[in-house]
């Protein structure tokens, strides 16, 4: 029984272990969204909130490839001071600009429009851009695995286009499932595993020290034990068919089924396990 306490112990380990890597996946997706958010906003017109979703997944993603988003949203509300402190750090912290000669310009001509603003106060700010950038947009590659939080810079047209690779957002339900069960598990190896261990010390102290114990007491202390093997082999499984899913990455947005995972323990008087069903 104390080995049994030990691979419960274990098996805890593992399934914390394992949810310790989630939380990672989840704020690629929540930047992701944002940025999603932020792209739909922009093509609406609502640069405000377009700029607040890019700055949420910046915050989430720390990728200066956003810095771009910002200085095009700053610069429809008129803000040229920030549109341009937004694309010189652009400039500066992203080293694989294709058409970088093209946005020098562009930013040269922010801080002449600023000189204006500032010479004459009462002049509207005009949020075009006197300086159209060329078709080519300057290249922020990004890898499928990095699409959550770098977009590609805008075209020509100043629309940053939604990353139309990112995958929905959210950790697999299988992997949720499956380290639900293994919990579950834990649970049980570790509530009937201390329990299995009270009776068989009171056994021991009672009628084991003159050999009178009656086959009722015996059985009661091997259906714990049996209860709380069968808690260790649900952990095991719960664990695993969560990792399975978790390694295998988020689900596919273009999948209408959703992935199931199903545990049926089973125990009797030779033994214990469970039976796992899932659907990749």
């Amino acid at each position: 029984m104390t080995r049994s306490l030990f691979v419960a112990t274990a098996c805890c380990g593992l399934l914390v272990a394992s949810l310790w890597a989630a939380p990672g996946l989840a704020q690629d997706d929540r930047a992701r969204m944002h940025f999603q958010a932020g792209a739909s906003y922009y093509e609406a017109g609502d640069y405000a909130d377009a700029l607040r979703e890019f700055q949420r997944s910046h915050a989430l993603s720390q990728r200066s490839e956003l810095f771009y988003n910002f200085s095009l949203c700053y610069q429809q509300l008129g803000d040229l001071e920030q549109a341009a402190q937004y694309l010189r750090r652009f400039l500066d912290e992203v080293p694989t600009v294709e058409n970088r000669d093209q946005l020098e310009r562009r930013h040269a001509n922010l801080l002449e429009r600023i000189a204006q603003q500032h010479a004459d106060p009462e002049q509207p700010v005009d949020t075009t851009d006197p300086d159209p950038p060329d078709t080519d947009a300057p290249d922020t590659d990004t890898d499928a695995t990095d699409a959550a939080s770098t977009p590609a810079a805008p075209d020509a047209s100043d629309e940053p286009p939604a990353d139309t690779r990112a995958a929905s957002s959210g950790v697999h339900p299988g992997a949720i499932a499956g380290y639900a069960t293994a919990g579950v598990g834990v649970a049980m190896a570790v509530t009937f595993g201390a329990m299995a261990l009270r009776e068989r010390s009171d056994v021991e102290a009672g009628c084991g020290a003159d050999r009178s114990c009656t086959r009722g007491q015996v059985q009661r202390m091997d259906r714990l034990a049996l209860v709380a093997d069968l808690g260790i082999a649900v952990a095991v499984a719960g664990a695993t068919v969560g990792t399975i899913f978790l390694i295998r990455g988020r689900r596919d947005s273009s999948d209408a089924t959703e992935a199931r995972v199903a545990v049926s323990p089973y125990a009797g008087p030779t033994g214990a396990g469970a039976l796992i069903q899932g659907q990749f």
